[in-house]
């Protein structure tokens, strides 16, 4: 299945990135697959680390303003086996990345779970939010596909 949400990774400089990500995920959470686009600095910083948290949320304002990359502040605690948790999350999976593949212009990687934080209970999408969360995920693919795509 796909779990769209948000993954935290480290730049460079040790801080903290956030962008909107659904990997691939098996019913069990033990085994992942990520798909970030080679141009981005999700990319970057997974093939740099190997390491990323992605993080199950229920609001959607929150991956709105991720998406079209406004300027927000997340609390988050950096953990050092596995990177940043965002403690606005309802969960959190730290998963380290092997197997990196490219085709065209996305890539493609193999995880593995390495840990979970049960943060809160999630509240579930009503249908608004369902649609707020469909329009992110378009919104993420302007200027990377093609239109017809």
């Amino acid at each position: 299945m796909i779990l769209e949400g948000l993954i935290t990774t480290e730049n460079e400089d040790g801080s903290m990135h956030v962008s909107a990500l659904g990997p691939h995920v098996d019913e069990t959470f033990t085994r992942w697959q990520v798909r970030p686009f080679v141009t981005s600095a999700t990319y970057a910083n997974l093939r740099r680390s190997s390491r990323g948290v992605v993080h199950v949320v229920d609001d959607a304002l929150l991956l709105a303003q991720v998406v079209v990359r406004r300027q927000i502040t997340l609390p988050a605690v950096f953990e050092d086996d596995c990177g940043f948790i965002l403690q606005d999350a309802c969960r959190a999976f730290a998963i380290s990345l092997h197997d990196w593949q490219i085709e065209g212009g996305r890539s493609r990687a193999e995880g593995t779970l390495q840990r979970t934080f049960e943060l809160r209970p999630h509240w579930g999408w009503n249908r608004a939010k369902h649609g707020l969360l469909e329009l992110a995920v378009a919104a993420t693919r302007v200027g990377i596909i093609s239109d017809q795509e």
